[in-house]
């Protein structure tokens, strides 16, 4: 079949009975300049997506690049915010990205100053994109690796490798709390050089490693871990992909792909047929209906393909096809998220350091993954599915898992300056949205209802009723879910000189019961920046430090119940952008 490639000289516009809004094909094929790491993805409950990366050009020019990228896009493929955050150290790779709230990304990674390696965690605000803080922790090892991140009701978890190069590879999962403060760490071996984490829905976690696999309690202790046993190559490479029940993982053997299922007992439910791959992780997503939609890449005589298979809840193959690219393929990384309109958003990135690149080496796909004919690319229909193989099995194991801790080094907010990529778009016509701004001002205590101009409209924040009562100052924006006749709205409130109360709670209770474990400041304005100090009764001053909450102990030693003299130097910015310098002084209860 030749290869037909569909520019789009209209915008094709499909309606789902099941939500109001529209999806629209899009293929974005970028043309920087700039090395990255691999993209991932993530999609927010309105469904724009959100993407991040980090550059490698440090690793070329002596640590003067060292920088992360992360963008929102709307369903229709149009930039909402796009940023490059600069950070002052030699390198730094970005290795994921989770959603923490409605109002907060976050990215996790490793950070570099010489030769030393830390982890970071930073957030990034939802709405206008902007970087609100990174922190810099040494989990105390020589050298370390970091994979991956899941975040579930507040709860942070970060996984992977700590390698000390005098010792055996010990793999590690950390708890952070929304506020990015450390909660506890377990390191533990067996463990290989790759791996991935999942939060389940009642808190326990699941993840692989090399051929093992890992079901972990609330604290990071084992429940059960299992080695995969089967043909002498076989190893686990993507995954998990969580069900209510278990959780679905992709494996390989040479270069042909399974996937299986493994409920909570740790026993397998089902396992694939093969299907021919490159031996790198699949992109895997759950479907609403309960299938599970691969999408990957395969390599014939001449190019490299991208491949989508449908695979029905008991594990039977349904579908398989060719989704045929206009140009050469270069990319061999890809990841995607599919949402519940059967909308894949599916990205694909090259390998920075391969030394032949193609005519399409990094892209941003979007189409429906349940439609016969896709607006962008055609298809075709293939067969890559083998009945001859070994069955998996799995053997008990009994992994060593010890206590330990992570330290924070440091605390900042990056720069950040405007970033550009520049990309051929196929498919979709670009429309420039010119916003309708409403002012108003309102005294200090007054509120203000808007309502939006139509069901068609939606709040960039994620706010889900189309009418809103307005308290705190600002612009609030909402767009109109039309690729063809785009429009946003800017609602931007404004209030008259109030007063900013600065509160200081009187008591903690540093105990780790997840209840008032921190001592943290409060105010109704911005708090800028502030530093503290904390005395005895007796006026020795025993602990300091600055924008970050007193956690009751200094450098793991616990501090005694009993009053203390916390003292507070701050600045706040008011709702018209004034900043206001205080002190405050305050006896503090700490409760064990």
């Amino acid at each position: 079949m030749n290869i037909i490639f569909k520019k789009c000289l209209v915008l094709y516009i499909i309606m789902f009975n099941t939500w109001s809004g529209y999806s629209q094909d899009f293929l974005n094929v970028y043309l920087d300049s700039i090395h990255y790491a691999e993209t991932k993805i993530k999609r927010l409950p309105n469904g724009d997506i959100i993407l991040a990366t980090s550059s490698l050009e440090s690793l070329r020019n002596g640590g003067k690049e060292a920088r992360l990228f992360c963008q929102r896009i709307n369903y229709c493929g149009q930039v909402m915010w796009s940023y490059a955050y600069k950070v002052p150290d030699d390198h730094i790779i970005m290795n994921d990205l989770a959603i923490l709230n409605a109002n907060e990304i976050v990215l996790y990674g490793s950070i570099y100053k010489g030769l030393k390696e830390s982890i970071f965690l930073m957030k990034i605000n939802v709405a206008n994109g902007l970087n609100e803080e990174m922190k810099v922790f040494n989990p105390g090892t020589v050298d370390h690796f970091t994979y991956s991140m899941d975040i579930k009701d507040d709860i942070i978890i970060i996984y992977g490798l700590l390698l000390d190069f005098n010792t055996k590879k010990n793999g590690f999962i950390a708890q952070f709390n929304a506020k990015l403060n450390f909660m506890w760490a377990k390191k533990f071996f067996p463990f290989e050089s790759s791996g991935k984490v999942a939060i389940q829905y009642d808190h326990l976690f699941i993840a692989f490693s090399g051929n093992y696999l890992f079901h972990l309690n609330k604290d990071g202790s084992p429940v059960w871990a299992y080695e995969m046993k089967g043909d002498k190559t076989v190893k686990i490479i993507g995954g998990p992909l969580l069900t209510a029940d278990a959780a679905i993982f992709e494996g390989v053997a040479d270069s042909s792909h399974f996937l299986f299922k493994i409920n909570n007992k740790g026993e397998k439910i089902w396992e694939t047929q093969r299907y021919r791959g490159l031996g790198k992780a699949s992109a895997l997503s759950n479907l609403k209906n309960g299938s599970i939609y691969v999408t990957l890449l395969t390599q014939t005589r001449d190019k490299k393909n991208l491949n989508q298979i449908l695979f029905l809840k008991d594990g039977l193959v349904s579908s398989i096809s060719n989704i045929l690219f206009p140009l050469n393929l270069s990319s061999t990384l890809i990841n995607q998220h599919v949402n519940n309109q059967y909308i894949n958003t599916l990205t694909g990135s090259i390998d920075p350091f391969i030394s032949k690149k193609g005519d399409i080496n990094t892209f941003l796909f979007q189409y429906d993954v349940m439609g016969e004919n896709m607006n962008c690319l055609e298809t075709e229909t293939s067969e890559m599915v083998s009945s001859n193989y070994t069955p998996i099995k799995f053997e008990s194991i009994n992994p060593v898992f010890t206590s330990f801790s992570f330290t924070q080094e440091n605390i900042f907010r990056p720069d950040t300056a405007t970033w550009k990529r520049i990309h051929n778009p196929f498919c979709l016509t670009e429309t420039e949205e010119l916003p309708l701004v409403t002012d108003t001002t309102l005294a200090c205590d007054a509120t203000w209802k808007i309502t939006l101009p139509g069901e068609e409209y939606i709040w960039w924040d994620n706010f889900q009723s189309k009418e809103r009562i307005i308290t705190v100052p600002g612009t609030y924006k909402a767009y109109k879910l039309s690729c063809s006749d785009p429009s946003i709205h800017h609602f931007t409130l404004k209030k008259e000189n109030c007063d900013c109360p600065f509160f200081i709670p009187n008591a903690f209770s540093p105990n780790n019961d997840g209840i008032n474990d921190l001592l943290e400041v409060y105010s109704a304005c911005d708090i800028t920046d502030y530093q503290w100090k904390v005395y005895s009764r007796w006026g020795n001053l025993i602990d300091s430090g600055m924008n970050t909450a007193w956690t009751g102990d200094i450098a793991g030693e616990i501090i005694p119940q009993g009053s203390y003299i916390f003292i507070i130097t701050y600045t706040l910015k008011d709702v018209d952008g004034k900043m206001i310098q205080g002190q405050k002084e305050q006896i503090i209860n700490l409760v064990r």
